[in-house]
């Protein structure tokens, strides 16, 4: 008999069950219920000491691109833009001087726009970086399965969704803040995992917000005693390390404080990741087109113009007095300069400077409702020293003394208290008392202006004013008999000078020709027009 072929085996299924991945450590809590404030930071730890490393390496690998794209950029505008160290140093040491002493120059200045222009490319390219390598320290930390460089890549992808829904999120709370503080701490709260969830579920835009919003709904106290708690726990930390310093000292401080440091700021991040999964495991699937869109995003938008509208508004109202600001900052700046270049025995010279509407010469108003009483109006900032610069000159005939006001920008007082053991020229007062130009003297340098017979010279000490009365003859000018301790006296910004008609050989009745000139003013003669002056 043939044997029956014995069947073929077939092989047995595998009833193993299969291996599933490593779920992610979450804190043991039912669907519906947040986990302990203990159980929260038991989680963080774990998940901190797994992830750690790894965040540390993309931070300092982060970083070091960073740096070297930065400096081999900057490397490429040099050569770009055809820099050489003459060339540089040509301009820093002449041409920008030039450009402060006149910032209108600066357009007409090639090489200084070149640098404009490639200053501002590498500040954007800086800014971008920076995103980038903070971006994937948080993809670090939120999903596990990435290693080193797979969370630098992917920080990447979230370069401009994350800068586009932090626009967003700020501008939600800006425009919350308008309707007091509360509100906008509960947004701040219930839509600040925003990036965890862009990273975690690849949500964009608004709707990253509102799964935030979703998955803290319900638990909103209880999530911001943990993100308050962690907060006071970081501080409770870095201002020590910050203040030890002033009391400890030994070597390599700073380098220990600045690693623990970082360290430190991993662990906060790490503990957001954490209650970010225990919200999301309590809140389960959650839906995000349920909630009302036509609110938040008009929110948003008006946050983000907000700033824009406030800065138009400033400009269109601060906008003309902004010439005479810079021109304050330019002379502060130059003086600056001068007194450094002083200190360190070096004579240098400043650039010329330029003429401007807001340095011309003081103008004169008459104040019909009093008469006889003379304003000079003089411009503020025009001078070297702030605190000698002039607002207004007066000047009056009245109970047989010419009296002479001197309004400063500034309280005398501020002068006083940083003078040391130098006295500066505040103003000069030159007086035609017989109105007949061809006696007296004229001032040098000022074609047309002559026949003055007096001069009073006014200068400031460490501890009062001191006023000088001389005679002008031709080029001659002898000085006089000294003036009554109480010619002059000094209120808050004020000084007032008396000078009785017997001193400017004048009587009542009569009337002098008269004008003052600003001693420190750095553009310009600082002479004032002649006016006559009533003497009552």
């Amino acid at each position: 008999m043939m044997k029956r072929p014995s069947p073929p085996k077939v092989p047995l299924p595998n009833t193993q069950p299969l291996k599933k991945p490593a779920a992610k450590p979450q804190p043991t809590a039912n669907k519906g219920e947040v986990s302990s404030i203990g159980e929260i930071f038991a989680a963080a730890f774990r998940l901190y000491a797994k992830r750690v490393l790894p965040m540390l390496a993309v931070t300092l690998l982060g970083q070091l691109f960073t740096l070297l794209t930065l400096a081999g950029l900057g490397i490429g505008v040099f050569f770009a833009l055809g820099l050489d160290g003459p060339k540089l140093q040509q301009f820093f040491n002449s041409d920008i001087q030039s450009i402060l002493a006149d910032p209108s120059q600066a357009l007409a200045h090639s090489f200084a726009l070149q640098l404009l222009g490639g200053g501002i490319f590498l500040v954007l390219i800086a800014v971008l970086l920076f995103c980038w390598a903070q971006t994937s320290v948080f993809v670090a930390a939120v999903d596990e399965q990435h290693g080193i460089i797979e969370s630098l890549c992917t920080g990447w992808k979230y370069i401009f969704p994350m800068l586009w829904i932090s626009s967003l999120y700020l501008g939600i709370l800006l425009t919350a803040s308008l309707f007091l503080i509360l509100p906008a701490l509960i947004l701040s709260v219930s839509m600040s995992f925003w990036i965890y969830v862009m990273i975690d579920e690849d949500r964009r835009g608004i709707d990253a917000l509102m799964a935030s919003r979703l998955y803290v709904r319900g638990h909103w106290w209880d999530t911001f005693f943990k993100m308050l708690l962690m907060t006071l726990a970081v501080a409770g930390l870095i201002i020590p390390l910050s203040l030890l310093p002033l009391v400890v000292q030994f070597p390599g401080q700073q380098i220990v404080l600045r690693v623990l440091h970082p360290f430190i700021m991993m662990f906060s991040i790490v503990f957001m990741v954490t209650v970010y999964r225990d919200l999301k495991q309590a809140a389960g699937k959650i839906d995000t087109d349920s909630t009302c869109r036509c609110l938040w995003m008009p929110m948003a938008l008006v946050g983000i113009i907000l700033p824009l509208l406030w800065l138009i508004g400033l400009f269109v109202a601060f906008g003309p007095k902004l010439p005479d600001s810079m021109e304050r900052i330019r002379t502060q700046l130059l003086e600056q300069i001068r007194q450094t270049a002083e200190q360190q025995g070096i004579s240098l010279p400043l650039p010329p400077r330029r003429e401007s509407a807001s340095n011309t010469a003081p103008t004169v108003q008459t104040v019909s409702s009093v008469d006889g009483f003379i304003i000079w109006r003089d411009p503020v900032g025009d001078v070297r020293n702030p605190l000698l610069d002039i607002r207004q000159v007066s000047s009056e005939g009245k109970q047989g003394a010419l009296v002479l006001a001197v309004e400063l920008a500034k309280p005398l007082a501020e002068y006083f208290a940083a003078q040391k053991d130098d006295f500066d020229p505040l103003v000069n007062f030159y007086f035609d008392t017989d109105l007949n130009p061809a006696t007296g003297g004229a001032l040098s340098g000022e074609e047309g202006r002559a026949g003055y017979d007096l001069h009073l010279e006014i200068l400031l000490a460490k501890d009062k004013p001191y006023a000088s009365l001389y005679r002008l003859d031709g080029q001659q000018k002898q000085s006089l008999e000294p003036l009554a301790e109480d010619t002059l006296a000094v209120s808050d910004s004020s000084l007032t000078v008396r000078l009785p008609y017997g001193r400017l050989n004048a009587s009542a009745g009569g009337s002098i020709r008269a004008c003052f000139r600003e001693a420190a003013q750095l553009e310009g003669s600082g002479l004032g027009i002649d006016q006559t002056v009533p003497l009552k």
